[in-house]
């Protein structure tokens, strides 16, 4: 039975509505909502910042709720707090917010955010996953007690990317709980603590760095269960430059890569836990070199040194006097290392000062 007339004039309505919106370009209108005072309401859809904004006499809590998005235009929002939605919104629900433009505040939100192109001042992003991309983190005067990223996890479902994102200052640059991150040139500097803390006690995410430059933070460079970096540089960090798998109860699956990395001026270049029934320590054409008191250091796992370049550690005042030094130190499981890897001292852990060596580098 073919179509009624009725149901062919609504077909030819359609089509001709379809036709008018090609060739006139005439779409549907949504309303946006334009920001442009310290009372701004709460908000859905999408929203501009139609100039600079500067709410230090009465602090702005923005909220955009459940889903919805905010145009910076190039414009600077001070002293304002945007708030994502609400605890009870549905696990899809997500922030847009975009820039050019600068935020002098932070960012909260339950669930997901995402940030592009925006200059984020003296403020944190807390939330159970985001993306940021062309992003950069700046804390002044007095180091306040805040990390650039603040993740939580929900469900095993969290996760923090970042591209081209960089981070001057403040407590720490990445606080990530059971949360999976991805660092894709990244730059953090300057913290009072550490560079990137991943912890996760249930061993399910992992945390991978590329192409970043992670320096001169106080404590840790970066931290995680099961760690990953390639192509980067970790400097002068106040303790380890990378430490992996030494977090929680279990720490006995920690694993740790390390490739094409530069990894120099920290406590220790390379600090690994883990255990030789699950995971690997690898290390390939990578220069670790002037550490303070080791370069590579191996708790539990079963370690393998290629195409590497580990000498000139042990450099602290310390050593041989209250701290055995050397440029790979291990337990009794030595390291393995390829004849293209140049190494000067080894040094048996807890063998005493100056202890015994594992008898895999010139100088052993």
């Amino acid at each position: 039975m073919g179509p009624n007339a009725a149901t062919l004039l609504t077909m030819r309505q359609l089509l001709l509505i379809l036709a008018v919106i090609f060739v006139w370009g005439v779409v549907p209108a949504f309303a946006v909502t334009e920001v442009s005072s310290c009372d701004a309401p709460s908000y859905s859809g999408d929203g501009i910042l139609t100039g600079d904004l500067d709410c230090t006499a009465t602090p702005l809590f923005l909220r955009i709720t459940p889903t919805g998005s905010l145009d910076f235009q190039g414009f600077t929002l001070t002293n304002v707090v945007i708030v994502c939605g609400d605890q009870w919104s549905f696990s899809s629900a997500r922030c847009n917010l975009y820039g050019p433009g600068t935020l002098v505040g932070g960012i909260t939100t339950e669930r997901k955010v995402n940030l592009r192109d925006l200059d984020i001042i003296n403020g944190s992003v807390h939330a159970r996953r985001a993306k940021a991309e062309n992003v950069s983190f700046t804390f002044t005067g007095p180091t306040p007690n805040l990390c650039a990223f603040d993740m939580f996890q929900v469900q095993n479902q969290s996760r923090l990317k970042m591209r081209n994102v960089s981070i001057d200052g403040g407590k720490c640059g990445v606080a990530a709980d059971g949360v999976a991150v991805r660092a894709f040139n990244v730059k953090i500097t300057n913290s009072a603590g550490f560079g990137i803390d991943q912890h996760d006690e249930g061993f399910r995410s992992s945390l991978i760095v590329k192409d970043s430059i992670v320096s001169s933070n106080g404590s840790l460079g970066i931290r995680g269960t099961r760690v990953r970096v390639f192509r980067s540089t970790i400097t002068n960090d106040g303790g380890d430059g990378v430490l992996g798998g030494e977090v929680g109860e279990n720490s006995f699956f920690g694993a740790v890569r390390i490739e094409k990395c530069t990894i120099t001026g920290n406590r220790v270049g390379v600090d690994s836990y883990g255990s030789s029934s699950f995971k690997r320590t690898r290390v390939r054409r990578s220069t670790i070199s002037g550490n303070a008191v080791f370069g590579i250091q191996s708790h539990r796992a079963p370690t393998t040194i290629t195409n590497s370049t580990v000498t000139g550690n042990g450099t602290s005042s310390e050593c041989d006097v209250t701290q055995a030094c050397a440029d790979i130190a291990a337990f009794a499981d030595v390291p393995k290392v390829s004849r293209n890897t140049t190494c000067d001292t080894s040094y048996e852990i807890n063998s005493g000062i100056p202890g015994s060596t594992l008898g895999i580098c010139s100088l052993d």
